[in-house]
């Protein structure tokens, strides 16, 4: 927790608290280690396009196979796609990046 006070010190002073909430799910995220990398759309992938993300994860992750990636549905995030992997995140949901706009 301490961690957390401090990064939120930092934030406030150099005027940049628009990016805690990024940088706090970026360190929860971290902290939940994930083997599996989860790809959540808000509405049913096709399968070429499913075979599209694997190709580009796997360009960044050589190590990742199709059977450790999980795709889920989400209708929260409206559109656009979320995938996480171990410590990586990528947020190019709609949510996501009206949140940022928002500076949520």
């Amino acid at each position: 927790m301490q961690a957390i006070s401090r990064l939120k010190f930092a934030l406030k002073k150099r005027e940049e608290m628009h990016l805690y909430p990024r940088v706090l799910r970026n360190v929860i995220a971290s902290l939940e280690y994930q083997e599996n990398a989860t790809v959540v759309s808000a509405r049913e992938l096709d399968k070429t396009t499913e075979a599209d993300i694997l190709k580009k994860l796997k360009k960044h992750f050589p190590e990742i196979s199709k059977d450790d990636v999980r795709f889920k549905i989400d209708e929260k995030i409206l559109g656009g796609i979320e995938i996480s992997y171990r410590d990586f995140l990528f947020d190019g949901t709609v949510k996501g990046v009206l949140g940022k706009i928002m500076g949520k």
